[in-house]
């Protein structure tokens, strides 16, 4: 269990120390994610969704998952009232306390904790449908509510999602599923898909910031930590055992949906009116975090 916590974490140092040595710079992370969301991800779930028998329990995460996000962002919200703070770090306390990193630091958690052919298929479910879409509603919603001028959600917030490949290689392999895959192409998309989790983690790395003064803002990380950390696991455990689901699946959910600060989420946030210097600051806390997270997690659902 503790090597694979330990190769996540080196792969993230990796990319941290490659910025620090000039190697790479953090203007280089969009190019990095534009690889790994553009090819390496939709040859991901290609070989694991084509590969691996589905059923009706993976689809039901995300219920679990978007029931989950609303009760925290109500609660979120109520502690933000009461702590009396500014729209500005409202919105990014909000985004970073409710939304986890299922993707980039997800699908390579899974992937090294599940030898289950359905764990990424799972994975990818919560990921795609039961995170990703209401993140993106999330910010620009809050954003009007809280300003009360301009912003507000609008469709184009959802064309972004979906003209990335993964949800149409994901319907695709759905309709194909079951059909065999030419040796030569089950191993090209096997190959290329095992590069996301060393790049997701290397991209992790390069937009890594550590702000000292940030860190004096203890009082609200330790919202964030508490909210990502504690409450988001246990709701999700409540759901998918109100639900009925396999341990498998349960576990997938739980590991995944109570990660560190989604990357996304941040910057959501700081492009909606939120306070951006904080955002970065809880998505880089939450993260280094992950290192306690996962193996308590793991070995509370007794996955190892």
């Amino acid at each position: 269990m503790f090597d694979t916590v330990y190769s996540i974490v080196l792969m993230v140092l990796l990319g941290y120390g490659a910025k620090l040595l000039g190697i790479f710079k953090e203007s280089d992370t969009p190019i990095v994610n534009n690889v790994i969301l553009y090819v390496c991800l939709p040859c991901f779930i290609a070989h694991f969704v084509m590969n691996c028998s589905l059923d009706r329990e993976m689809f039901m995460t995300p219920l679990v998952a978007i029931v989950t996000e609303l009760v925290l962002i109500f609660l979120s919200l109520g502690v933000c009232r009461l702590m009396k703070l500014p729209p500005a770090m409202t919105i990014s306390v909000v985004m970073t306390a409710c939304f986890a990193n299922t993707g980039f630091v997800g699908y390579p958690v899974i992937a090294s904790f599940f030898s289950d052919p359905k764990a990424i298929p799972t994975a990818v479910i919560i990921d795609q449908f039961g995170m990703s879409v209401l993140m993106l509603c999330t910010a620009p919603v809050l954003m009007r509510l809280l300003y009360k001028e301009g912003g507000g959600f609008s469709a184009k917030d959802l064309a972004v999602f979906f003209r990335r490949p993964a949800i149409p290689v994901f319907l695709l392999c759905l309709i194909l599923h079951g059909l065999p895959l030419p040796a030569f192409l089950n191993n090209t998309l096997e190959t290329v898909g095992k590069s996301v989790v060393p790049l997701s983690m290397l991209a992790i790395g390069l937009n890594l910031r550590i702000d000292r003064k940030l860190l004096l803002e203890m009082k609200l990380l330790t919202v964030v930590i508490i909210f990502k950390f504690v409450f988001s696991p246990l709701l999700v455990y409540a759901g998918v055992r109100m639900l009925g689901l396999s341990q498998l699946i349960g576990n997938v959910a739980v590991l995944q949906l109570g990660l560190s600060s989604a990357v996304i989420a941040g910057i959501m946030a700081s492009d909606n009116g939120g306070d951006k210097a904080f955002a970065s600051q809880a998505v880089c806390v939450t993260t280094l975090l992950n290192v306690i997270y996962i193996p308590v997690c793991a070995y509370l659902l007794e996955i190892v």
